[in-house]
C-alpha cells in the first residue's frame, strides 16, 4: 500500500498558484492511475506515483486526481479526489488517504470521491473553453474527456457544455520543474548523498570479495533502504565487457579478479532522484588499459564540470567534453586523423554514443527541453540540476588493441547550478583512482 510523502504544503500551494498564472483561464485535471497487477492478485510494489500530481499536491497514492480552475490568472478552485475509506482494505493493506485526511495532509480544502471523477469533471469544466491535462498518461481519463467532448457535440443544441480546446499541461509544468525550489533542493541533496553512499557501498562490496554482480547490487540497495530511500531505477552493475552495454540489466555475471566494474545507480528519496556512476577495478589496483581509458573519461568530466555554470549552454558543455574525449581517443590510437576530422565525421561515436547528461529531479531522466523557445541550445540557470556523465565504451573487436578491448568507463555526478557557480551533489563519492583505492582498502 502506498503511503504519503508529505512535502512542504506551502511549496505545493505555491506551485498551484504559479500554474494558474500560466494557464490564465481554464480547468486542469491531473490523475494518478490505479495500481497495476503484477501477477494474479498481487500488484507491482512499491507503487510509483505520478510525478506531476506529486509536484502539485504532495500525494503519492494511486487512483487520485487533482482538479484546478483558474480565472484571469488567479487560482479560483482546487479539488482533490481520492478513494473512499475502506475498513476491509485498511485491515489488509493499511489506511489509505481519504477526504478528511487529504484536507489535513495536503492542505487542499475541497475533496471528492475519485469514483465521481467523470461527472465531477463535467460539472466543473462546463464554464471553461480550455481543458489542460496530460494526454496518454491515463487511458480512463482520456476516455472521460473524449466522452465529454462527444456529448457536447451531440447535445450542442440543448446547451450541453464542455471545453472545446485541449492543451497538454505538461509543456507548462515541465518548464516549471526545470527550476528547483528550496524544498526540492534539500531533498535532492539528500537523494544525491544516498546515491553517493550506494556507490561507495558498491566499492566496499567488491573489495570484500563479492563474486557476482548481484552481490554488489544487494549492497547498494541495502544502503538505500537503510537510509530511508529506495532505488530510483534498477542498479546497473557491469563487470568487464558488460560495461560496454549502456543499460546493462542482468547483474548476474561472475566478477573476475582485477576486472573493471561499472556501477550506475541512483537513490530516490522523498520523491526525488539521484544518479551516479563510478568505475573501479575489482581489487582497487589501477593498471593497463583500464587505467588509460579511465584517465581520458575523468579528464573530460572534469573539464565539463568546471564549465557548468549559469549562462553556459548544454551544447557548449557537450563540445568541451567531446573534444577531451577525442584527444584521448587519438592518444589511444582508437581514432585516426586530425581532431577536426574526427569531430566533423563523428567517428568518435563508435566509442561515445550518448549525450553528456540529462536533467534530474522527480524523475531520473527529468522533464524539460534541452532547447530554448527560439530553438537554441538551453543555457543553464540557477536552480537547474543535471548530470554530467561522459563515457567511453571500447568494443571487444579485432581492430581494437588487445589491452583496450571490452573496457567501458562512465563517470557521472549530479550538479546543481547556483548563482555563485555550482554544487556537485554527489561529490562525497571518490572518483580519483587514488581516492577509490584508499576507500576500497579502508584507508
Amino acid at each position: 500500500m502506498a503511503t504519503i510523502l508529505t512535502t512542504a504544503t506551502a511549496a505545493t500551494a505555491h506551485r498551484r498558484q504559479a500554474l494558474a498564472k500560466k494557464i490564465k483561464n481554464g480547468i486542469v485535471v491531473i490523475t494518478a492511475t490505479a495500481e497495476a497487477v503484477r501477477s494474479r492478485d498481487t500488484f507491482y510494489a512499491p507503487y510509483r506515483h505520478n510525478s506531476y500530481l506529486y509536484y502539485l499536491s504532495g500525494c503519492i497514492e494511486p487512483h487520485t486526481a487533482l482538479i484546478l480552475t483558474a480565472d484571469n490568472g488567479e487560482l479560483t478552485n482546487e479539488y482533490f479526489l481520492c478513494r473512499a475509506p475502506d475498513a476491509h482494505a485498511a485491515r489488509w493493506e493499511g489506511k489509505r488517504l481519504h477526504a478528511k485526511t487529504a484536507k489535513r495532509q495536503l492542505a487542499i480544502a475541497d475533496t471528492a470521491d475519485i469514483e465521481r471523477l467523470p461527472p465531477f469533471l463535467a460539472e466543473h469544466a462546463a464554464r471553461y473553453e480550455t481543458l489542460f491535462y496530460i494526454p496518454g498518461s491515463d487511458t480512463a481519463l482520456d476516455n472521460t474527456i473524449i466522452g465529454g467532448m462527444q456529448q457536447r457535440r451531440a447535445n450542442n443544441r440543448r446547451g450541453a457544455r464542455f471545453p472545446h480546446t485541449l492543451v497538454d499541461v505538461s509543456t507548462l509544468l515541465d518548464e516549471m520543474r526545470l527550476i528547483k525550489d528550496e524544498y526540492e533542493i534539500t531533498q535532492m541533496r539528500h537523494a544525491a548523498a544516498l546515491s553517493a553512499a550506494g556507490a561507495m557501498a558498491a566499492m566496499q562490496a567488491a573489495a570484500a570479495g563479492a563474486r557476482y554482480e548481484h552481490e554488489i547490487e544487494a549492497a547498494i540497495i541495502h544502503r538505500y533502504r537503510s537510509g530511508g530511500g529506495e532505488h530510483a531505477f534498477a542498479p546497473i552493475v557491469a563487470a568487464g565487457k558488460n560495461a560496454c552495454v549502456l543499460h546493462y540489466r542482468h547483474n548476474n555475471a561472475r566478477i573476475k579478479a582485477e576486472q573493471g566494474v561499472l556501477v550506475d545507480t541512483g537513490c530516490e528519496f522523498a520523491g526525488y532522484a539521484g544518479d551516479i556512476t563510478r568505475c573501479f577495478p575489482q581489487n582497487g589496483v589501477w593498471q593497463g588499459g583500464f587505467r588509460e581509458v579511465y584517465a581520458v573519461v575523468l579528464a573530460a568530466q572534469k573539464s565539463a564540470l568546471r564549465a557548468a555554470v549559469a549562462g553556459v549552454s548544454l551544447e557548449k558543455l557537450e563540445t568541451i567534453a567531446t573534444k577531451k574525449l577525442v584527444a584521448g581517443l587519438r592518444a589511444l590510437k582508437l581514432c585516426r586523423g586530425s581532431a577536426d576530422t574526427i569531430l566533423r565525421k563523428q567517428s568518435y561515436r563508435r566509442f561515445y554514443m550518448h549525450s553528456l547528461g540529462h536533467w534530474l529531479g522527480m524523475d531520473v531522466h527529468d522533464v524539460g527541453s534541452v532547447r530554448e523557445a527560439n530553438g537554441n541550445s538551453r543555457c543553464l540557470r540557477p536552480g537547474m540540476v543535471l548530470t554530467i556523465e561522459p563515457g567511453l565504451y571500447i568494443p571487444d573487436e579485432d581492430d581494437i588493441p588487445p589491452a583496450l578491448r571490452g573496457i567501458g568507463i562512465r563517470i557521472e555526478d549530479d550538479v546543481l547550478i547556483t548563482r555563485q557557480g555550482q554544487e556537485v551533489l554527489t561529490a562525497s563519492a571518490p572518483k580519483l583512482p587514488q581516492e577509490i583505492r584508499a576507500w576500497m582498502r579502508g584507508n
